[in-house]
């Protein structure tokens, strides 16, 4: 049994009942798209481990594509609910369009028409988590400059991006050290967990 891509599975399951709870309660945008990419990050770890344990399983599904759309999907909602935050984030007179939140899922089309291209494909893929990396954390830093409780968020984007250079440029660690960057990566997501119910926490103390 794949026992990190369990883990993981695992850890994914309660992200995405945490976050879509914030979301149904909050009736927030922001919490949707965070829920969504953590729903579609868990079907990938779940076909993941279903590979490990039922015997053929690669040969019924096309399983490299789920992990691919999987893990684009998941980031593109990722960098929507980042988009939301950036526009809550303006005075209501410097806020874009709604409909611009929505942006990022063009990288999904974007990706389809390189699937075949192995090279393109990881440059891609690295590119969009590398920007995602940037944005949150000047996001999350610079708001945890004026809102200590933002020190979450910015410490699960800090424990995301090492995940990210184990992960892309410490290539002796994909071999059976593989767990390394997994471990970070789940914590990563509890943490951010733990983050969004600091921020809810504190609006509603706020409006108390």
């Amino acid at each position: 049994m794949a026992w990190d891509s369990f883990l993981l599975l695992l850890v994914g399951v309660f992200a995405t009942v945490k976050i879509s709870q914030f979301s149904y309660r909050q009736m927030s945008l922001k919490y949707l798209s965070f829920s969504l990419a953590a729903l579609f990050l868990t079907l990938s770890q779940a076909n993941i481990w279903l590979s490990s344990i039922i015997r053929g399983y690669d040969s019924l599904v096309d399983l490299p594509l789920i992990i691919e759309l999987g893990s684009i999907i998941s980031l593109s909602f990722l960098l929507c609910g980042l988009a939301v935050f950036i526009r809550e984030s303006k005075p209501v007179f410097a806020q874009f369009p709604l409909v611009y939140t929505a942006a990022p899922l063009i990288l999904i089309i974007s990706y389809i028409f390189v699937k075949d291209s192995f090279a393109i494909k990881e440059w891609l893929m690295s590119i969009y988590q590398g920007g995602a990396l940037l944005v949150a954390l000047m996001m999350y830093g610079a708001h945890t400059y004026r809102r200590s409780f933002y020190s979450y968020l910015l410490g699960a984007t800090i424990l995301y991006t090492l995940s990210f250079v184990s992960y892309w440029l410490l290539y002796d660690i994909l071999g059976s050290y593989s767990w390394i960057w997994q471990l970070l990566f789940g914590i990563s997501i509890i943490v951010t967990v733990k983050g969004f119910e600091k921020e809810i926490q504190h609006n509603a103390d706020t409006y108390n």
